[in-house]
């Protein structure tokens, strides 16, 4: 008669195990030592780690920034109007441009922080000083406006650069002559592949906010030339 009669896989599992059990209680592990090990070991000290992680978190931060692609860039045309000064965002996700006006300073630094661009251009009146003498004809009010209109300027520039890689200020002459043309501004549009969305065509803004598309693709090219002087 065979001496495994009525037994099952479970029975033969549960003698290994105990077989298992028996054999490690018989002869427990012993503790491994290695001086080498241990003198390893006492040569990690806390500065020692702190170090490492230093230069381990720069390595990191070099190989984010070789690898970095800017998706965001924007354009500002500030002014000191009642109804606020007008933002382009390009986003380079989904090829958007949008139009974001601005009530105040305040609104214009959440709107950055919100959009976290890479570069952004601001155009800015008090880099062209003689802005003053073309409009002396205007009198004490005029001359005033313009010096309003100089002060959110820089202001605006000095904010941008905190969320810039690119220097943020270009004065109007640099920027070149207006798009007043709804037909060239559609070609431009369509050339550089966005939709654009909150445009205005129709109304007294919509030159604000042509401004303020061309100051987003300045941006845009000027940190792809940025990037490329850095390789």
């Amino acid at each position: 008669m065979s001496n495994f009669k009525g037994w099952t896989s479970e029975n033969y599992e549960a003698m290994e195990r105990a077989q298992l059990e028996r054999r490690l209680n018989e002869k427990p592990a012993k503790p491994y030592n290695s001086p080498i090990i241990d003198e390893l070991l006492a040569m990690v000290t806390p500065e020692l780690l702190a170090k490492t992680e230093k230069r381990m978190m720069k390595e990191l931060k070099k190989k984010s920034e070789r690898f970095q692609i800017g998706t965001t860039f924007i354009g500002v045309d500030p002014a000191l109007r009642k109804g606020g000064f007008w933002l382009c965002i390009i986003c380079r996700v989904d090829n958007t441009a949008t139009f974001v006006s601005c009530k105040h300073l305040g609104e214009y630094v959440r709107i950055l922080q919100d959009a976290n661009p890479v570069a952004v251009i601001v155009e800015n009146s008090n880099m062209q000083k003689n802005i003053f003498a073309r409009n002396a004809h205007s009198g004490i009010g005029g001359a005033i406006s313009v010096g309003k209109n100089m002060g959110v300027s820089q202001a605006a520039t000095d904010i941008a650069q905190e969320y810039s890689e690119i220097p943020s200020g270009i004065s109007p002459q640099s920027k070149g002559a207006k798009v007043t043309s709804e037909a060239v501004f559609q070609g431009i549009v369509r050339a550089n592949d966005l939709t654009l969305t909150k445009y205005k065509a129709g109304n007294g803004i919509g030159q604000d906010q042509r401004d303020a598309l061309a100051l987003a693709l300045r941006a845009e090219q000027a940190y792809k030339l940025h990037l490329k002087a850095k390789k």
